[in-house]
């Protein structure tokens, strides 16, 4: 009787070799253990190749008298999976190592950009306020990340005050740069949580008045009125990865900005023939939008490399 048990075990097993195996597995980043989606699972030696799922799983057929798997993933460090005895029977967990610069490995936190370390990015909210503004941001380990942010008033804005017979329109130009510090409580491979902190140094001058008569006549005087300022301030926000197609991460944060500028609420003018304009400046807007703006909120969208 045993001879017979063991006669069709050995059959059996002869049978099932002769067979296709099938691996099933899940891959995994190494440093945060977020499963990873669209990692390639190729079987060496033939031309089978599959793709992780969202969930990061995979199914695999693997020809008999082949024993190992490569498994890649852009960012991550090339894995060779060796097949053993068995394999068909429980799920293989892979894991990947994100590449890094450094000579530590990341922490959990880092997992966001693994191989990304820098992001550009433009503000387009800003537009309104007459600035083209642009976001650099350095990431570094441990949910630290430092930067710059420029807003550059290259259109300025012209703030209308209507009297009896004139209208006046003031244009203004200048920059205002804001170094700033992050911290991400949390920060994983699609988002990330922060608080910011930042200094802004700014540049600002009136360039021309603007002056218009009732009838439709115009002219214009170039004025030479300038200041500087600096200040601070803070803010919190959410930093989530686009599309992977898009290659890029945006930003949505909001906070309290102290940046005081001395805006002159008129500005006058002589025309040489013993009539002087006053002009009214809108200098609300300073704080409610324009550089000074109190309630500081951001939208920017760009790439990461």
């Amino acid at each position: 009787m045993r001879k017979l048990l063991f006669l069709i075990t050995l059959i059996v097993s002869i049978s099932l070799s002769g067979q296709d195996r099938i691996a099933k597995g899940y891959v995994f980043d190494k440093y945060s253990n977020l499963l990873i989606d669209s990692a390639r699972v190729n079987v060496v030696g033939t031309d089978t190749i599959k793709y992780t799922n969202e969930a990061g799983g995979f199914t695999i057929h693997v020809p008999k008298k082949h024993h190992y798997l490569l498994v890649s993933k852009e960012g991550y460090k090339l894995a060779e999976i060796t097949l053993k005895p068995g394999f068909q029977y429980r799920p293989l967990s892979v894991m990947l190592i994100p590449l890094f610069s450094g000579s530590t490995a990341p922490s959990p936190a880092d997992s966001l950009f693994g191989t990304y370390k820098n992001a550009l990015t433009l503000s387009p909210l800003e537009l309104i306020g007459g600035a083209v503004a642009l976001r650099y941001e350095r990431f570094l380990h441990r949910r630290h990340a430092i930067g710059l942010h420029g807003s550059f008033y290259l259109f300025g804005r012209k703030p209308l005050t209507i009297g009896s017979e004139y209208e006046y329109y003031v244009k203004f130009q200048g920059f205002k740069l804001s170094s700033f510090y992050r911290f991400y409580p949390l920060r994983k491979n699609t988002f990330g949580l922060f608080v910011e902190g930042k200094i802004p140094v700014g540049y600002i001058h009136f360039n021309q008045l603007t002056y218009r008569y009732a009838s439709g006549s115009s002219n214009r005087v170039h004025l030479k009125y300038d200041f500087w300022s600096i200040g601070w301030g803070l803010s919190a926000g959410f930093m989530f990865r686009l599309p992977k197609t898009l290659h890029g991460v945006g930003n949505i944060s909001i906070g309290y900005q102290y940046f005081p500028i001395d805006v002159p609420e008129t500005v006058e003018v002589d025309l040489g023939n013993g009539t002087i304009l006053t002009g009214k400046t809108d200098t609300d807007w300073w704080y409610r939008g324009g550089p000074g703006t109190r309630v500081d909120i951001k939208l920017t969208i760009g790439g990461i490399f």
